[in-house]
């Protein structure tokens, strides 16, 4: 309880009464209560003063949000301003903005352990007066003038902003990382200082982080969405919220010798509540930790869970204990009309507004559950067992194609970690350590059958994971993790509906929620009617977003009702136009690559193959069979805005280009021949619904990280026509994408990438078959090239040795790099397949230490690589293609990087017993293990 404290109370109006001071100038260091605004709508705050600044400590006394112009929370200590408000530090917290930006406003300072105001650490205040924490922006969703390389992000417990160089390179990253505290900071710091605006990022540039030192004033704020998108520098204030990263105020000296200038009414026995409710909430915080403390003390309880436990949402476990399924369970949840599925998106199959205090997000464009229920149990609390029982977890095929991302069980409360994912998905994420899964059966799921990251110590044992569409069981950021008597697949033949369907899920609520919000300034109705060019007078006019949403709706359920309902039998149900759109024939999996297992660093595998040296430790997989996954990647073109990015839509997935031009242009025109000054719009609903909510909306949230544009929306409607008289004028067509932009990989039964120290023991790979058809070769020849520039032809993100052409067709029992790892007891890989691709039973990519141990036994059989191609003279095919070759060892044995040498190597034990056999491929069969009997191939008796 602390010391209330009356500064100068003889200042009375009234009996009831008082005066508050509005700042600390004339006030003895230590904690004081004060008011720094003097309207009744601001309440008393207790700060510390120090040296006549205020602590801005949000932490000690959480009142002090409400002198603030926006308040929202960006990680897990992290607050800031709402980056739509595009405010400074001056003009986000409010006694400052009252003075005005050209007015002398006070002085700002940093006070990283809110403890003391130093202005006299010039190191420390790197703006003297004037200084203050910032977000950089990729933090909040803004581009920034350079790409936000992943290890350069800020140090996630110490909150030390990182820096990068681009001159020299730590392995294979292509920079190096170093903090403002390390020697050689002033040398890259004199470097960029002398260097032309454009190019002193080359020598320094700050990594995301959340506590970036700028002038409180400054201008570099992202005053609208174009501005934000704009490659600039953005930034956002922030404030810690947990303690740390403070900032310290002190106003102007007052014009007026009067002390009661400086002071603030309030109410007298108004203030002694606020002193009331203020201790209180410090005895209650000091009762939460001691009650979780005692809770991880407690003893482990048991809780049954039944279906009931699942009607309405994710089940959530965030205490220790035992959780022990009594029975079957489907997730169905808010389950609604199988008739009339997208009738009521806010009700059904989604978390509802009323739901937000379990849900966080729910029906909103921002944090854990705004795009709908990312999973079917969470666990977000250490020392968990989740029993299965013999039992199942499954989603019911309704919510399958209504929720298209989902985990069945999730070992984190979040879908994405911060900062990764296409959008803020929450600020406060918890992740499951001493985590076990036991006996039963993860069944259906439209994405992961169990999905983990930042976990340490997690056992899975004695379970079955099958009927996934994209990963069995995927762990990143991890240390010491053990799976036990593990089966994966088969994998999900139900897979219906495309990816368009699930963003026109998301695109249709979005727009319900601009066309319903009552703030006029969020929408530009202005914008109607208008017609889209190139259409039949029928679709010409679109009179209002009302237009949008119910085409799109009509087809969705058309869509659903044909699948659910019919099981694709009634072609009654549904129009060419929504079978075109959102049906996918054979039910395989389409997307970019399919996993049974994936270990992983630290951040999300949609970048570059190995992002990051910041790699996951130690995994034993004993006696787990991996088998029957087969896919069919479907590959989409993209157009790309020469050397900015693809258009986009709001989840950061670039626009279909043959929605875009059509069908009938692609067949005719290719990158070279594409005629840009006279191709029209064609467009579908769902093309149609993004480039209208991209004209629609004026909130930044809804809008998410579409890049459409004004440009291009006026091309749509046959206002702007594109030229080829200038290469910045046209997009370019690019391709070896999937549905979400995501670089295309095929088959891997494990995938392994920037993980030390495995145990692999009687590992079994068997039955994986990649059906994808030939790349396209309308985004011309393309093979290993720096493609990040954005100039279409094969993906940006896709990098040697890695990825070589065309690589939605390939097959790999294990795909690794960066790693060691060991291979013991009897493992065996066999009937592994792919239509018109390569097929690497064992994929050994940049710096692999494997080991086969003694006694060991290794099989590799039945590897087949190109089946349907027997009629096709592959030696005339030039890149994207990549030689459909059948290897049992594929090897990069060295590769250079960044004048950086990297070695793979396989060790193997005396007593080993390495045998392969029944190899085929359209353009041969080789190995790249070297050494008498192991360079042989054996085929023999193949039936």
């Amino acid at each position: 309880f602390y010391v209330v404290r009356f500064v100068m109370a003889d200042f009375s109006l009234s009996n009831d009464q008082m005066m508050l001071s509005s700042s600390c100038i004339g006030l003895s260091n230590g904690y004081h209560w004060l008011k720094p605004l003097q309207d009744d709508m601001y309440p008393p705050i207790h700060a510390l003063c120090s040296d006549e600044y205020m602590v801005l400590d949000v932490h000690h006394d959480a009142n002090l949000q409400s002198y603030f112009e926006s308040f929202d929370s960006y990680h897990y200590a992290l607050s800031g301003a709402d980056h739509q408000t595009s405010v400074n530090w001056q003009q986000w917290f409010l006694p400052s903005a009252q003075y005005g930006a050209d007015e002398d406003y006070g002085q700002f300072l940093l006070s990283p352990d809110c403890a003391v105001c130093d202005g006299a650490n010039d190191e420390l205040q790197q703006f003297s007066g004037n200084t203050a924490y910032y977000m950089t922006g990729t933090m909040f969703g803004c581009l920034t003038t350079h790409k936000a390389e992943r290890d350069c992000s800020w140090d996630w417990d110490s909150y030390q902003c990182k820096y990068c160089t681009m001159e020299v390179s730590d392995a294979d990253l292509g920079y190096h990382v170093f903090y403002n505290t390390d020697d050689e900071f002033t040398q890259w710091a004199d470097r960029a200082r002398t260097a032309s605006h454009d190019e002193e990022w080359w020598y320094e540039q700050v990594g995301l982080c959340g506590v970036y030192p700028r002038p409180a004033n400054t201008a570099e704020i992202a005053r609208n969405r174009e501005q934000c998108f704009g490659f600039d520098n953005q930034y956002n204030p922030s404030l810690g919220n947990d303690g740390r990263y403070c900032v310290c105020y002190k106003p102007p000296a007052p014009a007026e010798s009067s002390a009661a200038s400086q002071m603030s009414p309030i109410d007298s026995a108004q203030f002694f509540e606020f002193q009331t409710q203020f201790a209180d909430e410090r005895q209650q915080h000091k009762q939460a930790s001691s009650a979780q403390k005692n809770a991880r003390n407690d003893k482990v309880k048991v809780v049954e869970l039944f279906q009931s436990d699942f009607l309405h949402g994710t089940y959530r476990i965030t205490q220790p204990g035992t959780y022990r399924v009594m029975e079957d369970i489907v997730f169905d949840f808010n389950a609604g009309d199988v008739e009339h599925p997208n009738d009521n998106m806010a009700e059904w199959w989604w978390p509802k507004a009323a739901q937000r205090d379990g849900y966080l997000g729910a029906d909103s464009s921002r944090d854990e559950y705004f795009m709908g229920f990312f999973a079917g149990v969470t666990i977000e609390a250490d020392d968990v067992v989740l029993d299965l029982n013999g039992h199942e977890l499954a989603m019911s095929r309704a919510f399958y194609y209504q929720q298209r991302f989902f985990a069945c069980i999730a070992l984190k409360s979040v879908a994405f970690n911060l900062n990764q994912g296409p959008g803020i998905f929450g600020a406060h994420p918890v992740f499951a350590n001493n985590a076990v899964i036991r006996d039963g059966v993860v069944g259906l799921s439209s994405h992961h059958g169990i999905h983990g990251h930042n976990n340490n110590g997690v056992l899975i044992e004695n379970v079955h994971v099958r009927d996934f569409e994209t990963h069995g069981i995927e762990l990143s950021a991890f240390n010491d993790v053990t799976l036990k008597n593990v089966e994966i697949g088969p994998s999900s033949t139900v897979a219906y509906l495309t990816g368009e369907y699930a963003f026109a899920r998301f695109t249709l609520r979005r727009l319900e929620r601009i066309q319903h919000d009552e703030n006029a300034m969020k929408k530009n109705e202005d914008i109607f009617p208008f017609t889209f060019a190139n259409r039949e007078e029928a679709q010409q006019s679109v009179r209002s977003v009302q237009d949008i949403i119910d085409r799109l709706r009509s087809l969705m359920n058309e869509a659903f009702r044909y699948v659910v309902l019919s099981d694709l039998q009634d072609e009654s149900l549904i129009s060419d136009e929504a079978k075109q759109l959102f049906i996918n024939e054979d039910g395989l999996s389409y997307g970019a690559v399919m996993y049974g297992l994936f270990l992983n660093l630290h951040f999300a595998n949609v970048f570059q193959i190995h992002p990051s040296l910041q790699h996951s430790h130690n995994a034993v997989i004993e006696n787990v069979a991996i088998h029957g996954l087969v896919h069919k990647t479907r590959e989409y073109l993209r157009l790309d805005e020469l050397g900015v990015t693809p258009y986009a839509n709001p989840y950061n997935a670039a626009l279909d280009a043959q929605s875009v031009l059509g069908a009938e242009v692609l067949s005719t025109y290719d990158y070279f021949s594409m005629p840009w000054d006279s191709v029209q719009y064609v467009g579908d609903a769902l093309t149609d619904a993004h480039i209208v909510l991209d004209m629609y909306s004026n909130d930044w949230n809804e809008k998410g990280l579409s890049v459409i544009g004004a440009q291009f929306s006026a091309w749509a409607q046959g206002l702007h026509q594109w030229s080829t008289d200038d290469p910045q004028l046209h997009p370019y067509l690019g391709c070896n994408n999937d549905r979400m932009t995501h670089t295309a990989k095929g088959v891997m039964g494990v995938r392994i990438d920037g993980v030390e120290d495995i145990v692999f023991d009687s590992l079994r790979i068997y039955d994986l078959h990649e059906q994808s058809p030939l790349g396209s070769t309308l985004c011309g020849p393309y093979w290993d090239g720096n493609m990040q520039g954005f100039f279409g032809t094969g993906h940006f993100l896709q990098n040697s040795p890695y990825l070589l052409g065309y690589t939605g067709n390939m097959v790999h029992g294990i795909f690794s790099d960066f790693t060691t790892f060991r291979m013991q007891g009897e493992c065996s890989m066999r009937n592994l397949r792919s239509d018109t691709g390569l097929v690497n039973a064992i994929g050994l990519y940049t710096s692999s230490d494997v080991e086969i141990a003694d006694d060991a036994v290794l099989r590799i059989e039945k590897l087949a690589a190109g089946t349907a191609l027997s009629q096709v003279d592959t030696t005339g095919l030039s890149p994207p293609y990549q030689p459909a070759v059948a290897k049992p060892f594929h090897i990069v044995s060295e590769f250079t990087k960044f004048e950086n040498v990297f070695y793979s190597m396989v060790r193997i034990a005396d007593t080993a017993t390495v045998q392969w056999s029944c190899l085929s491929g359209r353009d041969g069969s080789e190995n790249d293990l070297d050494g008498g009997a192991y360079s042989n191939v054996q085929n023999t008796n193949c039936e």
